[in-house]
């Protein structure tokens, strides 16, 4: 489970930071970013019922709804180091 959701947390990051060459494409990508991002969680929330160590993926990642991406990213990026 926590590698599904690390597959769509590094989809999110990557889109978060493409290049856009207009304001709208970049609202267009943060928003698409956010909604990779909520659908890491309930794969998160599986991974860390198994297995405890996952618990900071499941808590960063609720946060996503309220933090904007752009200061999760260090956070997420060391919780799925290796996957």
């Amino acid at each position: 489970m926590v590698h599904s959701a690390c597959t769509y947390v590094n989809e999110s990051i990557s889109t978060y930071n493409q290049s856009a060459s207009t304001q709208a494409q970049r609202s267009q990508n943060i928003k698409t970013a956010s909604i990779e991002l909520r659908k890491a969680l309930p794969l998160a929330s599986i991974a860390a019922g198994e297995d405890p160590q996952y618990q900071a993926l499941q808590a960063t990642l609720s946060e996503s709804s309220r933090v904007p991406e752009g200061n999760l990213i260090h956070a997420l990026k060391l919780q799925c180091e290796g996957y």
